[in-house]
């Protein structure tokens, strides 16, 4: 809910020029430093949403095998649990606002096109993102250490987050495959549980994990994605929204709860529009 509501206030889109991936915020009535600032916690939550994905599937596996460390979450130890996507959503906010900031290289070099395509002035914008390659004045090409470094750091977030919800989601795809046998009701909320987490993650895996990894495969590769990479941002726009319906669809007791509560919303305006009539 925060980050949907960061997203009205700050309206991001994304745009990709060769070697350069900005987040620019449309909404122009922000300072641009107070701009830059809310873009940056933007990027936080996305790093925040990363670790999540990955807590889901560590506690779902020890759900399923009854771990006596599933304990901690029954307690204040679930704190420590809650810190690690929060440190690192903090730590990836971090990294963009500090390596990811404005400035004049990255001005100059979107400058006509932003101004073709947009009508915007680049020493207005609030933005971040990477400008791998930079030019010299000699037309030499530079890495720019900076975005290099945040690069790796979050290309590393991402696919430490993959690597943790694949691994995790096969132990306990197994687990419940050999502790519940037959057709009990048990083993089948089970594999329900899990069919639903699994497409809970599939959600973010193509809105999110899919896209950022395009966008940064196209900084590295110094590829030309121009206005489309701006889908991103719709695509991550998305996910808050979409996230919950695997639960509600897929899970026998919601999926009933949710039919009946539209079949009597149904039957109620029904009604009262042959009352009306």
């Amino acid at each position: 809910m925060l980050f949907s509501l960061l997203d009205v206030i700050v309206r991001p889109i994304i745009f990709s020029h060769g070697s350069i991936v900005i987040s620019v915020s449309t909404n122009f009535s922000l300072a641009k430093d107070f701009g830059v600032f809310l873009l940056s916690i933007w990027s936080g939550f996305f790093g925040s949403f990363l670790g999540f994905f990955a807590l889901q599937f560590i506690y779902r596996y020890l759900v399923a095998c009854k771990s006596k460390t599933l304990k901690t979450f029954n307690d204040s130890r679930i704190i420590l649990w809650m810190i690690l996507p929060v440190f690192v959503g903090l730590f990836w906010g971090s990294v963009t606002y500090n390596f990811l900031q404005p400035n004049h290289t990255i001005n100059h070099d979107i400058k006509s096109i932003v101004k073709e395509e947009f009508n915007w002035d680049t020493e207005e914008l609030a933005y971040i993102g990477p400008n791998l390659y930079e030019s010299s004045g000699n037309g030499e090409i530079h890495v720019n250490e900076k975005s290099l470094i945040a690069i790796v750091i979050i290309w590393s977030f991402v696919n430490i987050s993959i690597f943790t919800v694949s691994f995790f989601a096969i132990k306990c795809y197994l687990r419940i495959n050999s502790k519940f046998g037959g057709s009990t009701s048990l083993n089948h909320l089970q594999h329900q549980l899990f069919y639903a987490l699994v497409t809970q993650t599939l959600i973010p895996f193509i809105l999110m994990h899919l896209p950022v990894t395009i966008l940064l495969c196209s900084t590295v590769f110094n590829l030309e994605l121009g206005c489309s990479s701006s889908l991103v941002a719709v695509s991550i726009a998305f996910f808050p929204a979409l996230d919950p319906l695997p639960v509600m669809l897929i899970i026998k007791n919601y999926r009933n709860a949710v039919a009946n509560a539209v079949t009597i919303r149904a039957f109620t305006l029904s009604r009262k529009q042959q009352h009306s009539n």
